[in-house]
């Protein structure tokens, strides 16, 4: 017991950390997002360099380890000479692969629904954009937004890795706490209690949409 209270002494850092986690993870949802159904829309779009365009961003990032890739983006762009904070390269990094598989989730949601939707679309008169915008995009958010929701609770868990590059998050200062307390486990164990905290609430919203899209 004494262990854990000489851990919870140092309960600034350890929500200073969590505060960390949680915005990188807001901006990594709300970018991967916006930049997903961009992606995805390009994957989709009628004119061929858009979606080769798409195609080469999506299988970049979906075909490299998120720990490569925020190397390259902190370490490797330095090397070129392009200099940013490793909060900058880890915001970048994470809405970039959140973005990547958003955007596929996006395609197969559009590729699921029936060609008869476009084309009612068309009847209407409504150009590609205002189909995307007004008709399909909506439909497939609703029915992927259980598939959705279960990725964006892995990307919150894999904001962790960030701290490989010193992002000083919840990880960072738990390994803070270690090194002041000389105890692992038990700075260990309050660390994956806070990320219950955050990813718990998530999970369970999940489950929700999951049983509502199946009814």
């Amino acid at each position: 017991m004494s262990a854990f209270i000489n851990v919870l002494q140092y309960w600034p850092l350890l929500l200073s950390g969590l505060a960390v986690t949680v915005v990188l993870a807001v901006i990594s949802i709300v970018g991967g997002m916006a930049l997903g159904i961009l992606a995805g829309s390009g994957l989709v779009s009628n004119s061929r360099i858009v979606r080769v365009i798409a195609s080469v961003y999506t299988s970049i990032f979906r075909g490299s380890p998120l720990l490569i890739q925020l190397f390259m983006i902190y370490l490797g762009l330095a090397y070129l000479g392009v200099n940013m904070s490793v909060y900058t390269a880890a915001g970048i990094g994470f809405v970039l692969y959140t973005g990547a598989y958003v955007a596929e989730i996006i395609r197969a949601g559009v590729n699921a629904l029936e060609v008869g939707q476009f084309e009612a679309a068309e009847s209407l008169a409504f150009n590609r954009f205002t189909t995307m915008v007004r008709v399909i995009l909506p439909q497939v958010l609703k029915n992927s937004a259980p598939t959705l929701a279960s990725f964006l609770l892995g990307v919150v868990k894999d904001t962790s890795l960030a701290s490989i590059l010193g992002f000083v998050d919840l990880t960072q200062q738990g390994q803070a706490i270690i090194a002041l307390t000389n105890e692992p486990f038990q700075t260990l164990l309050v660390v994956a209690v806070l990320y219950f905290v955050i990813c718990f609430p998530i999970s369970r919203f999940a489950d929700r949409l999951d049983r509502k899209v199946a009814a």
